[in-house]
Parts: structure tokens; C-alpha cells; sequence
């Protein structure tokens, strides 16, 4: 069965574990930092190519796509910060400045400073790190929801796969597991 799933963000604890459940159906990608003896057959990122995401979407086609981190060269943008602000910070600098400038609290222009300072200064969510990925997956996201065939086809699959996630089975397991308390009926 090919695979029908792609996933970004295979190094993070959620991405690999995934990616080992299902082997045949997710396709993992990871970042070019990471080549652990464990994933070095699993694909690389290339986020310095606008359109490397493009094309692996059109090559492989995907129902669904996850994104499990940030999806970017974490190692380099946490020893380089200001590397992950000059990839990202196209898409940013029209909001940053308009919440920096004021805009949003017209009467305390400053209100929003600390809050500036600390995504252009610190990061330490990767926020910045992140945005150009996810405004491609947003922008895929808009196509597919355009496509309303596509559309429906990724909704009723992944209602279908959403078995294993009910919280009918999360309440037992928490029973069971978590308080071994005895279920009443």
C-alpha cells in the first residue's frame, strides 16, 4: 500500500511514533540535522527550496499531512536564531510591524513590546522558526479545501481513523491504567 500520509516533523517523540505505527501508510521526513542511525532512510527537508514542498506534494499525493513540530532545522535555529528570523521573517513583517507600530492598541502603542521583543530577540517556542512552513501547509490546506472531492474524500478518512482516539476508550484507559478504578456500568 503506498503511502498516504506525510509527515513532517519525524524526529519529535509524537512524529516518530507515529511514523513507526504505521510504516506503510506515513511517509516520515526528517531535518538534515537530524540523521540518526534510526531514520537516516527516511527522507530530508528541504526548507531552503520554496518549491521542494510543491513538489513533494504533487509527487506523492498525500490524503493527509501532519505536522508534528516545528518543521525546520531546530539544531540550526537554535544555535542560529537570527538564521530561522532572516527565513521566516518575509512573511511575518507586515504583522510584527503592525503590532509593534500600535495597531492593535491604538492607546498604548507599546503594549505588545515584550512580546515583539521576544519573538524577534528570543524564540524560544521556535514560533519564527516555524511560520514559513506553516503558511505553506496552510496555503495546501486552502487548495485541497477547494477541491471539494479531495476534501471529502481526507475528512471522511480521517473520521474513519479516528477509532483509537475516542474518549469512550481514553476514559477506560484512565480507569484501567491511570486510577484502577473499577468500571460501573
Amino acid at each position: 500500500m503506498p503511502s498516504s500520509t506525510i509527515l513532517f516533523g519525524a524526529t519529535s517523540i509524537l512524529g516518530y511514533s507515529i511514523a513507526k505505527l504505521f510504516p506503510d501508510t506515513v511517509l516520515p521526513f526528517v531535518t538534515r540535522a537530524n540523521r540518526a542511525k534510526t531514520i537516516r532512510q527516511w527522507p530530508v527537508l528541504n526548507l531552503e527550496d520554496p518549491a521542494w514542498p510543491t513538489e513533494v506534494f504533487a509527487k506523492h499525493q498525500p490524503d493527509l499531512f501532519i505536522q508534528c513540530h516545528a518543521v525546520c532545522d531546530v539544531p540550526r535555529c537554535e544555535v542560529a536564531p537570527h538564521w530561522a528570523r532572516e527565513v521566516n521573517i518575509v512573511y511575518l513583517k507586515r504583522v510584527l510591524d503592525a503590532i509593534a507600530g500600535g495597531t492593535f492598541s491604538p492607546g498604548e502603542p507599546e503594549r505588545y513590546r515584550g512580546l515583539i521583543d521576544g519573538l524577534l530577540n528570543r524564540d524560544t517556542y521556535l514560533l519564527m522558526a516555524d511560520f514559513a512552513d506553516y503558511v505553506a501547509t496552510q496555503g495546501r490546506v486552502d487548495a485541497l479545501w477547494r477541491d471539494k472531492a479531495a476534501w471529502a474524500q481526507c475528512a471522511i478518512s480521517n473520521v474513519a481513523a479516528m477509532g483509537p482516539f475516542s474518549s469512550d476508550r481514553t476514559v477506560r484507559e484512565y480507569v484501567d491504567k491511570v486510577w484502577t478504578a473499577p468500571l460501573r456500568r
